[in-house]
């Protein structure tokens, strides 16, 4: 079998390149601007024109954000295999593969993976721990559709504490009235709706967990296994891939918030609380991870001493399960800034930047 070098692939292809590979897919192009160019979405359009400009495609980086059904961020070998499947032709990873070297005039053997003799393959080790591979999931996927019966409500609470309408809406927030809760969809990489979860707001709602799957009238609840997705990755794995880091936070919110900041840029990945586990810190090691950023709650704030004992040693459980895979540094409330249970992204980018450049290295 045939292995590609896919980094050299991306990395020698030129903005001509992308023009030539997205003329020849016929997906027409919106605008053209500094940062990013707008196309329509004929990732899930067979006629592009039917669906809005809302693919977006970040020049620098060579990749694609697509803010409506597929909801995730591709690469241009992922965006073909989309386009090829829906245009009804062969879409596996060689042909896309093999469609974009015909079209820019590059040759396979430029691209193939060098094997090396004698040389051990360390993922081979994590095989059986891995349960999500490249366009794989194990998790149950829900239909789309209901995102489109929610109200289009901004949270005006989470607007308040620093989360941007543009980001809210990349996220797909919306507000479901009969039970007036916050929807908060959760998708894997590939952009397949796998879960929502709800922020409750009635209090009487509240006692029953501030945050849940979400519940409709009808019984039908959006349930998953949040020990075995994180939060995010739909649109932040291709710049962890890039540049091998990641920040780890407890919550959606703080993911939100550092798509605020730094939008596309943005390297976060929500583990829905405070447990990490041996299969999801396997699959940031399939990513390439060798940075890990963790910005974890500071719940001691205002207990004893013993409780900031039982949080630091919880903490740096989490941190030492990258022990000799990765360098991991703890951002956390070492200044006196924060209020109980806030983390370093829950105020102003101010109060990041001082706790950020002061963190702690772990191992």
């Amino acid at each position: 079998m045939t292995k590609i070098n896919t980094k050299r692939l991306k990395a020698n292809l030129s903005y001509s390149d992308y023009q030539k590979i997205l003329k020849a897919l016929g997906i027409p192009f919106h605008s053209q601007g500094k940062n990013y160019d707008t196309l329509y979405t004929a990732c899930h359009n067979k006629n592009p024109y039917d669906g809005s400009p809302k693919l977006l495609f970040y020049k620098d980086k060579g990749i694609f954000q697509c803010l409506t059904e597929c909801s995730c961020s591709m690469d241009i070998i992922g965006l073909t295999q989309r386009r090829l499947a829906l245009i009804g032709e062969p879409s596996s990873f060689m042909d896309a593969i093999n469609f974009i070297l015909e079209i820019t005039g590059k040759e396979l053997e430029d691209v193939k993976r060098i094997s090396k003799p004698n040389v051990i393959d360390w993922e081979s080790g994590l095989e059986k721990f891995i349960k999500f591979k490249r366009g794989e999931s194990i998790l149950p996927e829900y239909n789309k559709a209901i995102l489109n019966q929610f109200s289009q409500i901004i949270t005006g609470e989470w607007l308040d504490e620093g989360i941007s309408i543009e980001t809210m809406k990349k996220y797909h927030i919306a507000y479901y009235e009969p039970t007036q809760c916050t929807t908060i969809p959760c998708f894997d990489r590939e952009g397949k709706l796998i879960g929502i979860r709800a922020r409750y707001w009635v209090p009487e709602d509240i006692e029953n967990g501030k945050y849940r799957p979400l519940s409709l009238l009808s019984g039908k609840t959006y349930k998953f296994s949040t020990n075995s997705i994180f939060y995010g990755i739909n649109f932040n794995w291709p710049e962890i891939e890039r540049t091998n880091t990641v920040i780890l936070v407890e919550s959606e919110k703080a993911v939100m918030k550092l798509d605020t900041w730094f939008k596309n840029n943005n390297v976060a990945l929500g583990m829905f609380g405070h447990n990490l586990g041996i299969q999801r810190r396997n699959q940031l090691i399939k990513m390439g991870v060798n940075h890990v950023i963790y910005v974890p709650d500071n719940d001691w704030i205002g207990k004893t001493d013993e409780d900031f004992d039982l949080w630091q040693k919880a903490a740096i459980q989490l941190c030492e399960q990258f022990k000799g895979l990765a360098t991991v540094e703890m951002v956390w409330d070492n200044q006196g800034l924060l209020g109980p249970k806030d983390n370093a992204i829950d105020y102003d980018k101010e109060t990041w930047d001082k706790l950020y450049e002061s963190r702690t290295l772990i191992c």
